[in-house]
């Protein structure tokens, strides 16, 4: 009697990468007093005063379009009507961001996060884009642990490319934003981003770890719903996935050197 056997061989090519594309609204924090994100805003905390109002969106401003280009906006409008229409949350961001997500082949707890994308400053009371830019989000590595804990920090840098009509200054910073990760399917290794969630926008410091803010935030961000169904990071693959890249990669070299 012959008995037939089958093998299977699986090839984890680039195992777990996803590319997708997000739209976003982004609104400002500068009415409310301070807090952190999570916690509820306390009856018994006055609210920031017009100085304080004006010293903060001086300091986020000057830092994410810099100070020239701030100090132009608010010549142009005048600093009264901005911070008005700033706390009604009728001067806010539109943008879209192109990201992608990929397991580090040879140490499979790591993750890497990178992408770019667009931005207007948009006037709501005239639909008029006061400033746009570009952002890129540097491909630095992730521990698969955060997505455990339900978000993770995002660096991003911010390039001011242009405000309507005007002379625009070149101007580099850099935010963190706090990403809040659907953990709802994390039994069986799935995750992806949470729609139904604010992500949260802070001033990057340079005494920070990559993975942490320690300010309090100054924007919040809203994903667009739109097809969220099927953008799912599906992490179940990785326990076939051998921790043999790396002797691949050296081999690979040693072959190119030796020709």
């Amino acid at each position: 009697m012959l008995t037939a056997c089958a093998v299977t061989k699986l090839v984890p090519i680039q195992i777990a990468r996803v590319s997708q594309t997000e739209s976003y609204k982004q609104v400002f924090l500068f009415l409310e007093p301070p807090r952190d994100e999570a916690g509820p805003v306390s009856p018994d905390l006055p609210l920031p005063s017009i100085a304080q109002q004006n010293a903060r969106m001086d300091e986020v401003f000057s830092r994410m379009m810099g100070a020239q280009n701030w100090q132009q906006l608010k010549d142009l409008y005048g600093v009264n009507e901005l911070r008005e229409e700033l706390i009604q949350q009728r001067i806010y961001i539109k943008g879209f961001i192109n990201f992608t997500i990929y397991i580090d082949p040879v140490q499979q707890d790591l993750f890497v996060l990178e992408g770019f994308g667009r931005y207007f400053l948009i006037r709501e009371k005239t639909g008029a884009i006061l400033l746009s830019g570009d952002f890129w989000v540097p491909a630095d590595p992730h521990t698969l642990s955060e997505l455990d804990q339900g978000h993770i920090v995002v660096r991003v840098d911010l390039f001011v490319s242009r405000m309507p009509n005007q002379v625009t200054h070149l101007s580099e910073s850099a935010v963190k934003y706090k990403i809040f990760v659907d953990t709802s399917m994390r039994e069986h290794a799935v995750y992806s981003v949470d729609y139904d969630k604010n992500h949260f926008v802070y001033l990057a410091q340079a005494t920070e770890k990559a993975n942490e803010v320690s300010t309090q935030p100054v924007a919040y961000m809203l994903l667009d719903r739109h097809g969220h169904e099927a953008k799912l990071l599906d992490l179940r693959g990785i326990g076939y996935l051998k921790n043999d890249y790396d002797a691949i990669v050296h081999e690979g070299r040693r072959r190119a050197l030796s020709r």
